[in-house]
């Protein structure tokens, strides 16, 4: 059972980092925040193969999910970031984007 805060001096995550948060994340857009939670819901091979998502969101997703990862404060969000970064690398990795070249 969680014990109940006297008051909200007993809240370690400041203002400002939420502020931050918000800010970057309606900097994203309203396509790029619904891609963000499929990418949550479904995983990244999933959501790419069913083209749910689109892969050339994912370096902005990645980057959205680098500010989460990065405020330990956010708590369990920021391992749920980090697993999130992990699998997109390692679906990048996996997956590399082939350069065209022209004749």
């Amino acid at each position: 059972m969680r014990p109940i805060l006297n008051d909200f001096t007993d809240v370690p995550l400041d203002l400002s980092d939420l502020l931050t948060l918000c800010k970057e994340y309606s900097r994203l857009g309203f396509n790029l925040q619904n891609q963000v939670e499929i990418l949550i819901d479904c995983g990244v091979e999933t959501a790419i193969n069913q083209r749910l998502i689109a892969r050339s969101s994912l370096p902005h997703i990645r980057a959205f999910l680098k500010t989460i990862e990065q405020n330990a404060l956010f708590g369990d969000s920021s391992l749920q970031a980090n697993e999130l970064i992990t699998a997109i690398d390692f679906y990048a990795h996996k997956n590399p984007i082939q350069a065209t070249t022209a004749n």
